[in-house]
Order: structure tokens, then sequence, then C-alpha cells
């Protein structure tokens, strides 16, 4: 009988070692599952409503597709449906190596592919990409990092590149690449430079990277319903909109004011959505972003990973405090 008292004292005292650990910033702990750092890129990332759309078959085929524009194969396996083949051209058309096709033609059971560039040029293009991704990916990263670490230190990488200005000059007509990247993702992954766009297409990629469901979503701003393109993340199975451009400043630094906003606060900038389920699978279930956790990063104006599932956070006043990750609190 002392011996079970004995084994039960232990097991208490066990038990509130651990609770004290786990509040060891105070209140309750969030989404603590940890993510490992990633060491290759994933080629295959689709859209989360794209994945649950698609047989085993077709995204068997739409792997073997992409294998072969990465190694300049002349031809690869098509399906026996000109319906299905038209699907996976439109998904290989998403993708944001694409770009390296000239021609590509479904024909006697096959795709025939042509190509931009030499086989050396493209080896070289896709390796500073992955490169790039990776380091974007892997922003900070710490083996303990929970699911909220993650998306904000890839937001911190997004939102630290530059405006391309310059080509914002140039009238560059974004409605065709609202829709398919083209050589955007590169161009900005290698230049560091890029547009709306180009912010949102590598955010999204870089945390399906990672497993976490992100969109991009696009509609019109302002009085002169001006195009513009930003995501939608998933975090503890909840949807938020973030706008990585919006949240870049001229010098460079990033900030948190757009980062997890609601519909109603999206409506309030002036921004005009554009129907998510006109451009996105249905089977995937509806897509709403309602909840206001996130509210607490209004008029956060700078942000920095400071470690330890913490961020440094500061203020239109500057002042300066840690935001938790892990009880999603401001101290």
């Amino acid at each position: 009988m002392k011996k079970i008292l004995l084994l039960c004292l232990l097991l208490v005292i066990l038990l509130s070692a651990c609770s004290k650990a786990d509040s060891s910033h105070g209140g309750d702990q969030t989404q603590m599952n940890t993510r490992s750092v990633l060491t290759a890129v994933n080629h295959y990332t689709l859209e989360p409503d794209e994945l649950g759309a698609i047989s085993d078959d077709e995204l068997r085929l739409y792997k073997d597709l992409i294998d072969a524009v990465l190694t300049g194969s002349e031809s690869a396996p098509a399906d026996s449906s000109a319906e299905h083949n038209e699907l996976l051209l439109g998904l290989l058309r998403e993708s944001p190596y694409y770009f390296f096709v000239d021609t590509i033609e479904p024909r006697d059971g096959n795709f025939y592919i042509t190509y931009n560039y030499t086989a050396e040029e493209r080896a070289a293009m896709l390796s500073q990409m992955d490169a790039r991704l990776l380091e974007i990916a892997n922003h900070d990263a710490d083996e303990s990092d929970n699911e909220l670490d993650v998306i904000l230190k890839v937001y911190h990488a997004v939102t630290t590149l530059e405006y391309d200005y310059d080509r914002e000059k140039d009238e560059v007509d974004p409605n065709e690449l609202f829709f398919y990247p083209g050589d955007e993702v590169y161009r900005t992954l290698t230049t560091g430079k890029g547009l709306c766009y180009s912010f949102a297409y590598i955010f999204r990629l870089a945390l399906l990277q990672h497993g976490i469901d992100c969109f991009t979503v696009h509609g019109t701003t302002g009085e002169d319903s001006t195009p513009h393109m930003w995501d939608i993340f998933c975090y503890d199975d909840t949807y938020f909109y973030c706008d990585p451009t919006w949240d870049r400043c001229r010098d460079a630094y990033s900030r948190l004011n757009e980062f997890g906003k609601t519909e109603d606060e999206r409506a309030a900038d002036s921004v005009i959505v554009e129907d998510f389920d006109a451009y996105h699978f249905s089977d995937y279930g509806p897509v709403r972003c309602t909840d206001d956790r996130f509210s607490i990063f209004r008029g956060i104006n700078r942000f920095s990973p400071a470690g330890e599932h913490s961020f440094l956070v500061e203020n239109y006043k500057g002042e300066q405090k840690l935001f938790y990750t892990d009880t999603m609190k401001i101290k």
C-alpha cells in the first residue's frame, strides 16, 4: 500500500512539473507541435483544394509531368481522357516551373514538351530557386518551432523582400499573373524584388513546403479598383487573411498590421475580395476568415524573430514588447 501511495505521489509531482514547464510564459499553450527544418524542396506542391480534388492517378501523372519539366524530358505520360489532360495542364501552368516550357501538347498517350533556355541554364535556374526558397522556408528556423513560429518566420522573410517599384512603373498587366505565376517566382527569388503576386505566390509556396494550407486570393483595392493579390493561411484549423505586400515597408522591415485579418477587417481596408469559391475547388469546403484572435497585431509597425517561441514587436509609438506564440500573448 505504501508503494502504491509513493508511486501516486511521484506521478503527481511529475505532472505538476510538466504543467509548470508548459506554462513558462503564462496562459494556455497553443499549437505546440514542432516542425522539422527543411532540407529539400517539394516541387509537387499544389493548393490544398486542388490536391483534394484530383485522384491518385492524376496526382501521379502530375508528378511525372513536373519531373519531366525539371529534367528536360521530351515527353511524359498523359491520361486517356482529354478533360483530365486539360486539368493536368492547368495545374502545370500554376507551377512556378512552367516558365521552363515553350510548348506542350498531349498526343498519343503522352505529353510532348519543348523548352525555353538550354538544359544547363534550366538546371542553374532551378538550383537558384530551390536554394532561395529553402532560405525563406527555413528563415531563422529552430527544431522546436511550433506551427505559428513557422508561419510568422516565413512571413518575416517574405515581407523583407524588396518591392520592385521600377517594374511597377512598367505597367505590368497583372490579370494573367493572378492565375499563373510565369517566371515571377524565379524573378523575385533570384533578385529579391517583386510585386504583390510575387510575394503572395512565394508565401504560399513556402508554407506548403511545411504542409501548412495556404491559398492565394485576389481582388481590388481603393477607389480606382487597383488589382491586388494576397493570401489566406490556415492556422489551428482556422483561416486568416494576410497581406505580405502591405506589411512590407520602404525601409525593408516587416509589420504585422495586415497579418491574420478577418473578412470584416479586409472590407474596412477598402478591399473588394473576389469570390473564393469561383476560383477554387469546392471539394475543399468553405473557407471563411472570421476569427479575430490576431487583432492584437493591429498597429504593430515592426516585428522580428526573438527566439524561444517569441517575436519582438514594436507599435507606432516605438514601444517594444515580446509576442509569445505558445500563449498568444504580448508582454
